[in-house]
């Protein structure tokens, strides 16, 4: 003979799970939500007021929030599940961090950093945009839509240089020691037979810095030291124009490594220089002929605690 189970146990088994269920701390309907707090700053950990940071599931904007004047942002009451962070600024690329559990219970704390400057954010003609100072020869602001998926477009930092004494150089306005810097870089077909372009680094003063040159053939590093001149090495080297192309550099402490397209150029070892700005060079070794360039992407991990 089968022994009924009474209606009440039935009930109160059923509650029991329910309970449980909601007690999961990976359950979306658990009453215990979660909480994040963060702060937005650029690379150097400036901080970055203004910054619009979104809380997305399933590409849906569920909360945002604004940092403020010490680039601070807050989110409360958020159920628990798996969450992608957008946040963005004005003058860099957007940052995305996926996928992000948060929990029942959980207190996150989120530190953004901007890293990319894009220009998109520039107006067109300026001649320093954001982050950037023009000291020599021509720079503007303008459109390039060659190869979207080269570099962000429409926007490049466009210089141009047609003279043989001097060169054309802006600089960042931070100074750095150990970074690492990468950086989209297109050689304009316009550009004549002799035309130089480059990335100087650690720049403290126009007698001091490193400068990584390329040329139709050769790349070359270069040392100016006390207002000295020293090329350190050269290597055959074919650099196209009306293509874009990427320029890194490593910097820690004494060690140096140079890169065009991800390949390493040149590894050195020099303490010369110990921190400077970083900046874009254009020169020509023929009488006026021009040498144009065009620069996008300025991707920078520095070590803030060597940002001074």
């Amino acid at each position: 003979m089968k022994r009924l189970i009474p209606p009440l146990v039935l009930i109160v088994a059923a509650l029991a799970c329910w309970n449980a269920s909601r007690d999961n701390r990976y359950d979306p309907k658990n009453p215990d939500k979660a909480h994040i707090t963060g702060y937005a700053m650029e690379y150097d950990s400036t901080v970055v007021s203004g910054a619009i940071i979104y809380l997305l599931q399933d590409d849906m904007v569920l909360k945002t929030d604004t940092s403020d004047a010490l680039g601070s942002f807050e989110m409360t009451n958020i159920d628990p599940g798996i969450y992608k962070i957008q946040a963005k600024t004005r003058f860099f690329n957007r940052i995305e961090i996926y996928p992000e559990s948060l929990w029942a219970n959980t207190d996150q704390i989120y530190f953004i950093t901007f890293h990319t400057y894009h220009f998109e954010d520039d107006s067109n003609g300026a001649v320093s945009p954001y982050g950037f100072e023009s000291e020599e020869g021509a720079w503007r602001v303008t459109d390039n839509f060659s190869n979207p998926s080269a570099h962000s477009v429409p926007h490049v930092y466009r210089g141009e240089y047609k003279d043989t004494a001097g060169f054309s150089l802006t600089l960042g306005e931070k100074n750095l020691k150990n970074f690492f810097v990468k950086i989209s870089v297109l050689v304009n077909d316009s550009s004549s037979a002799g035309w130089k372009a480059g990335v100087v680094f650690r720049y403290e003063n126009p007698g001091n810095y490193y400068l990584l040159q390329v040329s139709q053939d050769t790349v070359s590093f270069l040392k100016v030291l006390s207002d000295s001149v020293f090329l350190w090495n050269k290597n055959p080297f074919h650099f196209p124009t009306g293509m874009w192309n990427t320029i890194s550099l490593r910097c820690q402490e004494g060690s140096i490594l140079c890169y065009i397209n991800n390949i390493c150029q040149f590894m050195l070892v020099d303490n010369s220089i110990v921190n400077g700005q970083v900046g874009f060079w254009l020169s020509n070794e023929n009488l006026d002929s021009l040498t144009s360039a065009d620069f996008d992407d300025i991707t920078f991990y520095p070590d803030f605690l060597d940002t001074l």
